[in-house]
């Protein structure tokens, strides 16, 4: 925002003092100033291309009353508009927007791996470029200077000499699978009579035909009962009851000893013969600190408890609760003190069983042996070392890795797309200008309601990799010629035609005050090219196509007895190359609207220079700049004062200021330096700031140049 400050100023002595309001605004510089001119110029390009966007673009139908119809952008310059009241100022285009330009549609040769979730097919690709620069444009697509889509998806290519994606073949109806499904659904269908065409007008006049019931089959009887058989087979459970056999050994397992004891991991020892069927102790009911042991648990005293817990409950009965109650405080404490951490595995295994007279090694409770050094297990033996895993790569590595590949698989397929082409050209649109081609692009990536074209398929159909790519490539090709034939109605001049449409800078726009309405559109500039690819299968029914919608839909309804085409069809190899030679934009040759004059190339470089020095120079760790600049005599007026001089001199850069300046040149370093450097690009963008905003404005982005 600018920082302005109203000061008023006296007119006179009474009644006529604040009159006045100067504007303390900064300067602009000069170089804002050459690029203010030159979005003036984009901006007229743009104002006509977005008209004829809205040309082709259907009309809203939808939420009546919360919208209403969009306005043309030339509507702004006409008598009254809103860019004549607001003294809004007018640049004429570039001369590079009204020349030849074709829209292209690519397709890639093989199929290309995306992302997780999305199937694998062939990719394409919509551009557009110069007519001239067609040849150059696909080179460049083929090679590895190619945009940075184009190459990454020649990345994830599948190569033939890569790992191909294996499919998994489905077959159905398998050993008459289908037909038994069939028989089986059959009774629980709904039967109802059809209506066919034929019969429609008998219904309409006669009342609806009873319903016929269907006929009861022997077969139906016989499933029910079944059906009662088997619900009261389930229903009655004795029968099941009366089959269920207990297991015979125990659960959890326990381990019989030497002794004739029985021992389980926990600890428990359960009643046997051996020790004379004891009961397990319970605790009493007024112990202090006594915590359940979890089954399992490493605790080494567990099998010392059932000891300590007789000797209370003798001395329960021989001297009373009370002694009993202390005796176990003092065993609980003493044996809390005295608890150790186990060292063996858990689960617990078990050592000294034998087996027939012979000692066994140690093992689980549940009979599995784990594995030592000393035995074998079978054909194998137990294992002695610890194996060390594949350390993980780090990000630094794998990045690494990623690109040795990538530079690897880039130095291979280079050599194979000189000969054979991976992105072939299926389509190519050429128009007379550019704002025309940049409506067709923009309105080529998706449908006429911008639902991309991938949303119209279903979910499961996205799926299948063989008819993907042939899915997306009929879409593609259908809106394209959609758009193609309906830019040719409005250039013949359905509904009007195109308005603000120009064919020359000098042009205001077709429409405004009357302009282009007195004569049709001649037929060099309303012709539109349409190059197929002839390596494509349906190559010539696709030329069939926009024959008879050239010849149906534009001459016949807009054009009557009009001798020339509406389209120029012609052919297109896997190089983007034809061989006719009468296509109206191959008589221009190499156009020159691009070409930079060489002293505007000086002038480029020598502000790049100063510019890249400026911009080194705030860096703290960069060296001082010097500069030399020449040497001039005092110019003074006749009443004796000092004339600044016009221009600003050139500045020579200078590494260092070890040496004297040269004979007629001062040697300037610090804010003195950079003040002369700025100066000097002030005045050059002063002096040449109408052919650098042409220049800024003759490319655009979104154009695909060599």
């Amino acid at each position: 925002m600018k920082a302005t400050l109203a000061r008023s100023a006296r007119l006179g002595r009474k009644g006529h003092i604040f009159g006045q309001i100067l504007n303390d605004a900064p300067p602009v510089p000069e170089r804002e100033l050459a690029k203010q001119l030159s979005r003036r110029i984009k901006k007229a390009e743009k104002d006509e291309r977005m008209d004829i966007t809205m040309a082709l673009t259907p009309v809203k139908t939808y939420m009546g009353g919360f919208t209403r119809p969009k306005e043309f952008r030339m509507s702004n310059w006409l008598s009254g508009g809103r860019y004549l009241s607001n003294a809004k100022m007018y640049e004429t285009p570039h001369h590079a927007a009204y020349e030849p330009h074709t829209i292209f549609l690519l397709e890639s040769r093989y199929p290309i791996k995306f992302g997780v979730g999305r199937t694998e097919c062939v990719d394409h690709i919509v551009a557009f470029c110069r007519a001239v620069d067609f040849d150059a444009v696909l080179k460049r697509y083929n090679s590895l200077r190619a945009p940075s889509e184009a190459l990454e998806s020649m990345d994830n290519a599948r190569w033939p000499w890569t790992p191909q994606k294996r499919l998994k073949r489905v077959l159905y109806n398998l050993n008459n699978e289908l037909k038994g499904s069939l028989e089986k659904d059959e009774d629980d269908l709904l039967q109802e009579p059809v209506v066919s065409p034929n019969v429609a007008a008998d219904l309409a006049t006669s009342p609806t035909p009873p319903r016929r019931e269907r006929p009861e089959r022997p077969k139906d009887k016989l499933k029910q009962t079944e059906a009662v058989v088997q619900r009261h087979r389930e229903a009655d459970l004795s029968t099941v009851n009366a089959e269920i056999i207990s297991r015979q050994e125990k659960v959890p397992f326990e381990v019989e000893h030497s002794d004739g004891t029985f021992h389980h991991p926990s600890g428990f020892q359960p009643p046997t013969s051996a020790n004379g069927f004891a009961q397990s102790p319970l605790p009493p009911p007024n112990a202090v600190d006594m915590r359940p042991v979890r089954q399992g648990s490493n605790n080494p005293d567990a099998a010392v408890d059932a000891e300590q817990w007789k000797v209370i409950r003798e001395t329960e009965s021989k001297d009373g609760a009370l002694m009993a109650d202390l005796t176990a405080s003092a065993m609980v404490g003493d044996v809390v003190a005295h608890t150790e951490p186990r060292n063996e595995k858990i689960p617990t295994e078990v050592s000294g069983v034998v087996t027939q007279g012979s000692s066994q090694p140690p093992q689980h409770a549940s009979g599995f042996i784990p594995p030592t050094p000393a035995m074998a297990r079978g054909e194998t033996e137990a294992l002695t070392h610890t194996v060390i895993s594949d350390a993980s790569d780090s990000d630094k590595d794998a990045v690494e890795k990623h690109q040795i590949a990538v530079a690897t698989l880039r130095k291979e397929y280079s050599q194979v797309i000189k000969n054979e082409p991976f992105w072939r050209p299926l389509l190519a649109l050429t128009v007379a200008t550019r704002p025309m081609g940049a409506s067709i692009v923009r309105l080529s990536r998706s449908l006429s309601r911008g639902l991309p074209f991938h949303a119209t398929l279903d979910n499961h159909d996205r799926k299948s990799t063989a008819t993907l790519g042939n899915r997306f490539r009929c879409l593609r090709l259908q809106r394209m010629e959609d758009l193609a034939v309906e830019m040719a109605q409005l250039l013949a001049g359905a509904r009007g035609g195109l308005v603000g449409i120009r064919f020359s800078p000098e042009d205001r726009g077709r429409g405004l005050n009357g302009e282009g309405l007195d004569a049709p559109i001649p037929w060099e500039k309303r012709v539109i090219g349409v190059g197929i690819g002839s390596w494509y299968e349906r190559a010539e029914e696709l030329k069939e196509t926009y024959r008879i919608e050239g010849e149906e839909e534009v001459k016949q309804k807009y054009l009557p007895g009009d001798e020339n085409d509406a389209f120029l069809i012609y052919d297109l190899d896997e190089s983007g190359r034809t061989e006719r030679k009468d296509l109206p934009w191959q008589s221009q040759g190499d156009s020159d609207t691009l070409k930079i004059p060489s002293e505007l190339q000086d002038v480029l470089d020598e502000i790049s220079e100063l510019v890249n020095a400026l911009d080194e120079e705030r860096d703290l760790i960069a060296d001082p700049i010097y500069v030399l600049v020449p040497a001039r005599e005092e110019v003074r007026d006749a009443e004796g004062y000092l004339v600044e001089p016009q221009d600003v001199a050139p500045v020579v850069l200078v590494k260092s200021a070890s040496r004297e300046p040269p004979p007629g040149f001062h040697l300037l370093s610090g804010g003195q330096a950079r003040k002369h450097m700025k100066n000097r690009i002030d005045y050059l963008n002063k002096l040449h700031k109408g052919e650098l905003a042409r220049h800024f404005a003759s490319r655009l982005n979104q154009v695909v140049y060599p």
